[in-house]
């Protein structure tokens, strides 16, 4: 299943499209995560815990992952039909001596630009109250998977062991919010709490007596 030339071609002639995606990619996984991180913090502090606990797990997966299997993206093949449209955006190579000190650029597996997006995108999916709101960062994954292949940074393979490591973060801190409560959240929600504000993965609770 080599399609990701070929999705790449779909917008080679338009140039706003590629300098959308470029910016995305910039942006998606530093300026676009921390800021909803902050906004969790602020916000629905009782879910941050979780959040960072699900962050953190599935960070560290993804580290072995870099060493135990270095590969390299897409862009680093032009004989494959693909093109850094990154490095036409900023103007700035991306095999620079700069950017290496910076970024990894043999860390493509997993893609944790689409375990960024799902860690961010389902959390704020659940928290939020408009359901616009809902809506969009319920599609925010599918968008930056997008952009990484047009962008030939990954290859779809990549995004599905980045969601698969994000699926693993999930699970590690939903099972570390059932046994030990106080590892992801400070403290449980109150009785008549609004259930959307409720922390994420906070355990079931039984209905009060009448």
């Amino acid at each position: 299943m080599f399609v990701e030339p070929s999705v790449q071609a779909l917008v080679a002639g338009e140039q706003w499209l590629q300098d959308a995606a470029s910016w995305i990619y910039i942006n998606a996984q530093t300026t676009v995560t921390l800021s909803c991180l902050i906004w969790i913090y602020l916000f629905r502090n009782k879910s941050f815990y979780f959040v960072r606990n699900m962050f953190l797990t599935a960070f560290f997966i993804a580290l072995i992952g870099y060493v135990v299997y270095p590969a390299a993206p897409p862009r680093f093949f032009p004989e494959w039909g693909f093109h850094d449209s990154v490095e036409e955006f900023t103007g700035i190579p991306q095999d620079s001596v700069t950017v290496n000190a910076l970024f990894n650029p043999y860390a493509a597996v997993p893609s944790m630009h689409v375990g960024f997006a799902l860690m961010i995108g389902w959390p704020l999916a659940l928290l939020a109250k408009r359901r616009a709101v809902k809506v969009f960062w319920s599609l925010y994954p599918f968008l930056v998977t997008f952009v990484i292949v047009v962008t030939a940074n990954h290859f779809l393979a990549d995004a599905f062991l980045g969601a698969c490591t994000a699926g693993i973060g999930a699970l590690v801190a939903l099972l570390m919010a059932q046994t030990r409560p106080v590892w992801a959240f400070r403290g449980l929600p109150d009785a008549d709490e609004d259930a959307d504000l409720a922390p994420l993965g906070a355990p079931a609770r039984e209905p009060a007596a009448a």
